[in-house]
């Protein structure tokens, strides 16, 4: 007659190791593309100077000290200068920054902590020196980057900006 083994379970042990680990999280997103920036004849003399605030960027992240950098596909046109300024609640804004000939980039926000932040401004601004009437409409890429300065890990977003001087016909 055979019987049982009394081994029970509770005199058996098992080790087990277990890793968790936490991908760095750095996502941007850029929300609305910028209405022209387009100036009339009519508006010459007087201000010189178009703006535009119909874009946004989220930004979600679990990196600390990140940075938002902002760059131009080429410089923009003598006597013409393109303003952007970025609101932040995670990081250190810059204020408005002149990427008229940021092709290397510009840092417009730095010192992003970790979390999330939606519908942030970003807020363009197309100036013309006096002297400049005529100029024909153009077009820009600007490339928004999220970017982890340590590792160079990043996100990243472009607009499309037009701008320029346009021709009104005088009506008599």
């Amino acid at each position: 007659m055979l019987l049982p083994s009394r081994a029970s379970a509770q005199n058996r042990t098992a080790a087990q190791q277990v890793r968790i680990m936490v991908e760095p999280i750095i996502a941007l997103a850029v929300v609305g593309e910028p209405r022209p920036l387009i100036l009339a004849e009519l508006d010459i003399p007087g201000d010189r100077r178009v703006r535009d605030h119909t874009s946004y960027y989220d930004i979600t992240t679990n990196v600390e000290g990140l940075q938002l950098w902002v760059e131009i596909d080429k410089p923009m046109p003598g006597g013409t200068h393109l303003f952007l300024s970025g609101e932040t609640t995670l990081g250190e804004g810059h204020g408005s920054r002149d990427i008229s000939n940021a092709v290397s980039g510009v840092r417009l926000v730095s010192a992003i902590g970790r979390g999330l932040e939606n519908g942030r401004s970003l807020a363009y601004e197309f100036v013309v020196a006096d002297g400049i009437d005529v100029l024909a409409i153009q077009y820009r890429t600007v490339t928004v980057r999220l970017m982890d300065p340590i590792t160079n890990r990043s996100s990243k977003a472009t607009q499309t900006i037009v701008f320029g001087i346009q021709s009104v016909p005088v009506v008599r």
